[in-house]
Parts: C-alpha cells; sequence; structure tokens
C-alpha cells in the first residue's frame, strides 16, 4: 500500500510533520491539527458521508487580508 502524501480533508502536501487521526477503522494523515480536528468533527457528527460527495478539494482556509469596510459608518 503506498503511503499517503496529501492531508486527508484538504489535500495539501503533509510537510515535514503531518498530524494523524483515527478514523472508521483506519488512521489517517493531516497537514495539521486543525484539519485532524476538522476531519474527526465531520466524521463523529455523522456527516462523513462530505468525503465522499464533495466534488472539489477544498483547500486550506485563506490568509489573505478580509475587506471590512462595507461596515464602515460614516
Amino acid at each position: 500500500m503506498s503511503e499517503a502524501r496529501d492531508c486527508f480533508h484538504c489535500h495539501e502536501p503533509l510537510g515535514h510533520a503531518p498530524a494523524t487521526a483515527f478514523m472508521d477503522g483506519r488512521s489517517e494523515s493531516f497537514c495539521c491539527a486543525g484539519c485532524a480536528s476538522a476531519a474527526l468533527w465531520i466524521s463523529r457528527t455523522g456527516l462523513a458521508d462530505y468525503y465522499r460527495l464533495r466534488t472539489a478539494s477544498p483547500g486550506k482556509a485563506g490568509d489573505e487580508r478580509l475587506d471590512f469596510t462595507a461596515w464602515d459608518r460614516d
């Protein structure tokens, strides 16, 4: 069996120190503890079909600055 090279949750590269979690009877690899936590939450709340049904990789959360100017008052 080949070793996983991408995060189970976001499909980003695992990096040098991947996190692991036991899900649905097997050990999965994650790029970070955040992805591991998200995947465990999805699995434990009965929403694991998310991984089977998604049509695109979610990718990492962006680090771009959000534009909140719409909320500014004159």
